[in-house]
């Protein structure tokens, strides 16, 4: 079905006025909220707590990069690229902790299916605080050395020479210089200023934010079904041998009753 590019133009727009701020407000919300209540001493003491309150953290600083994507995109509002800095910082942390999100869900899944597969043995070393922490500081430093090339190359950069061609260009400023008026103001994006980074920093962030972390959970995930699915099956066939046992008994009772009858 072939559809118009304005009405493409206003169902992205839509999109990104009502479901963005949607979802924006709801991560704001719900991921402090969740890092306070996972601190609490009735939930502070679970294996997995800290990783929650470590995914939290990351996801509300990737909520709070996504509020400049919302402003550039949805208002073209230059937030994020209104200077040096903040263009750097802004690529830099929403980068980093969107790796940081899901490489500690992944973390998360491996140490369930780690508790299911091997229970009560010494495998189950993230109960003690100090891995679990250490844990944490290695994913955070590790993206956050990975992704320090983007805090170094990324600026500002005017793409509106760029998107079109010269003649247009010069067309356009004759017409500016005979009506008087001030060249349109630029458009600025935050970009590398190597054009062979973005395509290399894409490939690498999409193997190592998205497929393997997600390699890893749907591998975890398996496994620690086919470990419940085990256990579950080992726990009937015991709960079955106890009944067919006292049921062997009692029936031996009886026998040895009516034998002194």
């Amino acid at each position: 079905i072939k559809m118009d590019q304005s009405l493409k133009d206003l169902i992205a727009i839509k999109i990104n006025a009502i479901a963005l701020p949607t979802l924006l407000v709801l991560a704001l919300i719900g991921n402090p909220l969740s890092f306070v209540i996972y601190s609490r001493r009735a939930f502070k003491n679970l294996r997995t707590s800290q990783f929650l309150r470590a995914l939290s953290v990351s996801d509300t600083l990737e909520s709070l990069m996504s509020i400049f994507l919302f402003l550039d995109n949805g208002f073209l509002i230059p937030a994020s690229v209104s200077s040096h800095i903040g263009c750097k910082l802004f690529k830099y942390i929403q980068y980093s902790a969107c790796a940081c999100s899901a490489q500690i869900q992944a973390f998360i899944s491996f140490e369930r299916m780690i508790s299911v597969i091997l229970p009560n043995r010494s495998f189950r070393i993230f109960s003690i605080d100090l891995i679990g922490k250490s844990s944490i500081i290695f994913i955070c430093l590790f993206n956050a050395l990975i992704y320090l090339p983007i805090a170094i190359t990324y600026e500002p950069v005017d793409i509106s020479s760029s998107s079109t061609s010269s003649n247009d260009s010069s067309l356009s400023n004759d017409t500016q210089n005979i009506n008087g008026s001030e060249p349109s103001n630029p458009i600025l994006m935050c970009q590398s200023n190597d054009p062979n980074f973005d395509k290399y920093l894409y490939w690498y962030d999409l193997a190592n934010s998205t497929l393997i972390p997600f390699l890893i959970m749907l591998v975890c995930s398996l496994i620690t079904i086919r470990g419940l699915n085990k256990s579950r099956a080992n726990t009937n066939r015991r709960a079955n041998t106890e009944t067919l046992r006292k049921s062997q008994k009692s029936r031996q009772s009886k026998d040895f009753q009516l034998s002194l009858t």
